[in-house]
């Protein structure tokens, strides 16, 4: 196993923005968005580990501060403003409360600072777990078609060729590398972060579709707790916004970052 995330970097703007993926994807999937950027910034895209190039990186909540502290280290050594979808929203959100020095702003979508109760964090182990060897059983190919079939991501599987560009983008990802990163990343294996959000005193913007109930009353929570956080639902999209409405996605975070100039 190695210690160092593959990183993708584009543009050559002075002023670094970390883009963390969520589960399944990789350093690529930002590209309709970092392609669109304001040339005074610059995207850093890792692959999180057990996906695209960083397949051999263990996935452990235990070690992704170190990981991303690597990350900053080489290409955002003064801090960064911070991107994070669903999983990778999740690592974001763990890092901006290790490292709140190195995070000038935090992007979050449609994810959750965990699970509260022992038993549900212990129920959703297991189900990973299971999730895990059932992608080594059946393959990637049928894993996705499974996969895209939950409620969670009915709105992306309503758009047959969108889900399909989908599936066939993450069909190349490594089994071996994926069936880790399911269970190392687990919610279940997240500590529990709601007590300590308060802590996030950095501008932070909390994203979720219309169309997915579940993350928009997280955000609605979040509010509460972070009376500086913005808010923004997105209409007519559902967990995956930054693929099924990236134009909006996209003015949402060019006005979070508009705001933190």
């Amino acid at each position: 196993m190695t210690d160092r995330l593959h990183i993708e970097q584009r543009g050559s703007g002075d002023r670094p923005i970390v883009f963390l993926h969520g589960f399944l994807g990789r350093a690529q999937d930002w590209l309709p968005i970092t392609s669109e950027l304001p040339s005074h910034y610059r995207a850093v895209c890792p692959d999180l580990p057990g996906h695209g190039r960083s397949v051999t990186v263990e996935p452990s909540f235990d070690s992704i501060v170190t990981l991303l502290d690597h990350v900053l280290d080489a290409h955002a050594p003064t801090g960064a403003d911070v991107v994070g979808y669903s999983m990778g929203g999740r690592l974001a959100l763990t890092y901006a409360l290790a490292r709140p020095e190195r995070c000038r702003s935090l992007f979050i979508e449609s994810s959750s600072p965990g699970i509260e109760a022992p038993a549900e964090r212990a129920q959703r182990q297991v189900l990973d777990a299971e999730r895990a060897a059932r992608m080594l059983e059946v393959g990637l190919p049928a894993f996705l078609a499974e996969w895209y079939r939950q409620p969670l991501f009915a709105s992306l599987a309503s758009d047959e060729a969108l889900l399909q560009r989908v599936i066939s983008r993450r069909s190349s990802g490594s089994v071996e590398g994926l069936a880790r990163a399911v269970e190392g990343f687990s919610p279940g294996r997240q500590a529990y972060l709601w007590p300590d959000v308060h802590r996030l005193a950095m501008p932070i913007t909390f994203v979720a579709g219309a169309l997915d109930p579940k993350y928009s009353e997280i955000g609605s929570r979040l509010q509460q707790e972070l009376p500086h956080l913005r808010l923004r639902i997105i209409p007519d999209a559902g967990h995956n916004v930054h693929i099924e409405r990236p134009r909006a996605y996209l003015q949402a975070l060019n006005e979070h970052l508009d705001a933190t100039l």
